[in-house]
């Protein structure tokens, strides 16, 4: 447990992002659903539906 971190206030679109990573040890994007990992590269699965943010309707992207 982390007892001196203050973290940053997220804005909607971050907070959403962040809501979509699975609750689990070591969990990141590229746990996302319809995300590929190929070996040290990610790309998007382009079977899967796209999700949107409920903020303003556009694309859920990963942030490098």
């Amino acid at each position: 447990m982390l007892y001196d971190h203050l973290p940053y206030k997220l804005n909607t679109d971050d907070y959403e992002r962040v809501c979509q990573i699975p609750k689990k040890k070591g969990a990141n994007f590229r746990d996302l659903p319809g995300v590929l990992v190929k070996g040290r590269k990610v790309e998007w699965d382009p079977t899967v539906e796209r999700v949107l943010l409920t903020s303003d309707g556009v694309e859920f992207t990963v942030k490098e």
